[in-house]
């Protein structure tokens, strides 16, 4: 979990754009959860862990229906105010994954306890585990602990969706606490440590709105998503991290499909990089369809040897970067790219606008659709026109 910082003394090139390609193999963007016939629990602040889980009678804790949930088992958390700090452990199948979900989207709010925890808001160590619809913040309103990560996930298939988090290392101190101990923090995670690399392990992190983390520009070690699975980053839209990256892969990590996300208002907007001495380059990465606005540094590719790590970067609309558009590896390229405001309905730094596409936006049908989900970040089915439209939105013709 120790953060690598982002170094800026790296290898890359100037990129030349609109030469052909092959794109890598990546695992294909799954589907939303369908409805398992799998046992179901029920959690509610007004429960108590005593009780049978059922509806009338729910628990109190998410970490106790974990304990006596089984494969397939959907657990139902109602809306209200939870503590975090917990872990879930219980593995799902394939086939019956173990879910949790939020009965009201986002009305399921995990806090900070005012003491004890984990430096992590939800830690889920399980296989084939669905989180749902969630609001985890690490924001502290009173005394509490502060996280370094909203929601850490280290199991095979875990699927990570339709969540908000945010709010993590907001606070001065623990920011430069965290920075200066060389550990930092990231709002969302999945890390499969050694299997990281291996095609048959899979993680998603889909359809979240994540933002706010670190204190200032000084606080590098933080971001928003780490990703050390194969699988696919799918319809986030990501905004507000101060001094570190919006998207980026943790240790090992290959056979990714990143695309149609949001990412603005952030130091780094996709950041791959593999500067530590014998680790693997991060490689076999689809980076498509993005929407990348109001960064300092907008698409970065680095490894300190220069080597390419056979990521394809298609399709992307980058714009009003303050320094740097694309920083990629010697031999890299960046395909088709979009060019041009991508003109969001009301566009808002700090969150709270409208990131839906005017009618006469560039982004319009100017996706690829290599790795395209087949639903935007509202649901809406894609594509809408002629071609897949770039960033998390898919615009509908009134």
């Amino acid at each position: 979990m120790k953060k690598i910082g982002f170094a800026l003394f790296v290898t890359w090139g100037i990129i030349a754009c609109g030469q052909s390609g092959q794109p890598p193999q990546v695992q294909p963007t799954p589907p939303p959860p369908s409805n398992h016939t799998g046992p179901s629990l029920y959690v509610s602040p007004s429960g108590l862990d005593s009780n049978p889980g059922t509806q009338e009678q729910p628990f109190k804790t998410i970490a106790y229906a974990d304990k006596v949930a089984s494969a397939g088992a959907t657990i139902h958390v109602a809306p209200g105010t939870y503590f975090g700090g917990f872990t879930t452990m219980k593995s799902g199948t394939a086939t019956a994954p173990v879910t949790f979900t939020s009965d009201t989207k986002w009305g399921a709010k995990i806090i900070p306890p005012q003491a004890g925890g984990s430096s992590m808001g939800w830690h889920s160590t399980g296989d084939y585990v669905i989180i749902n619809g969630f609001d985890i913040s690490g924001l502290i309103t009173s005394p509490g602990v502060d996280w370094r990560f909203a929601l850490y996930a280290e199991g095979n298939g875990t699927q990570i969706i339709n969540n908000r988090l945010h709010d993590i290392l907001t606070d001065a101190a623990a920011a430069h606490a965290a920075n200066a101990s060389g550990n930092g923090g990231a709002i969302v995670e999945i890390q499969l440590g050694a299997n990281g690399n291996n095609p048959a392990y899979t993680g998603t992190i889909s359809n979240n709105l994540v933002y706010n983390i670190g204190f200032d520009a000084s606080n590098n070690r933080e971001g928003g998503i780490y990703f050390g699975s194969p699988g696919v980053i799918a319809n986030n839209i990501v905004y507000g991290i101060a001094g570190g990256v919006a998207i980026t892969p943790e240790k090992l990590s290959s056979h990714v499909n990143c695309v149609n996300n949001t990412i603005f208002h952030s130091r780094f907007g996709i950041y791959l990089s593999n500067d530590t001495p014998g680790e693997q380059v991060t490689t076999n990465w689809n980076v498509n369809n993005n929407i990348i606005y109001d960064t300092v540094y907008a698409l970065t590719e680095t490894t300190g040897s220069g080597v390419a790590g056979h990521n394809i970067f298609s399709n992307n609309n980058i714009s009003l970067a303050s320094q740097a558009t694309y920083r990629l590896s010697v031999g890299a390229s960046n395909f088709n790219p979009v060019n041009g405001d991508p003109q969001f309905v009301n566009y808002v730094a700090t969150g709270g606008g409208d990131y839906h596409l005017k009618p006469n936006s560039v982004d319009i049908n100017s996706g690829t659709s290599v790795g395209a989900p087949t639903t935007d970040f509202d649901g809406t089915p894609r594509p809408q026109g002629g071609a897949f439209d770039v960033g998390a939105y898919e615009r509908v013709s009134p």
